[in-house]
């Protein structure tokens, strides 16, 4: 299963992944999961609340579906450099999100508790 998550293209397809011993990493994924990981960090940041758009997660993801479909009409794909770095802003976007989805649920059930505490029909 973890083969398929870091690297899902067939072997004849390899030439798009990078490898770090036995082990082969989508370039385009590589990109997305560094991205996420910038943006949790990110959101980590004292004083950092962000809530990107759609329009802004769209945006930042035109280059990678771009280059994606480009792949599946035949053309040519970019070297995996490019295909890492196009990935890098949507993935800090999701990323972002994913950091605003949590604390919100987090100041929900925070919020559920003191509600609970204080509700004297229980």
């Amino acid at each position: 299963m973890l083969d398929f998550l870091l690297a899902h293209h067939r072997p004849e397809e390899y030439d798009r992944c990078y490898a770090i011993g036995s082990q082969r990493f989508c370039a385009r994924c590589a990109g997305l999961y560094a991205g996420g990981l910038l943006g949790l960090l990110a959101a980590g940041l004292p004083g950092v609340r962000c809530r990107p758009t759609l329009a802004t997660l769209v945006s930042a993801s035109a280059p990678t579906v771009l280059d994606f479909v480009a792949v599946l009409i035949g053309l040519p794909s970019l070297p995996n450099w490019p295909r890492f770095i196009i990935a890098v802003a949507p993935g800090a976007i999701l990323g972002l999100l994913l950091a605003d989805a949590v604390a919100d649920v987090v100041a929900h059930i925070g919020h559920a508790s003191e509600t609970k505490a204080r509700d004297p029909v229980q």
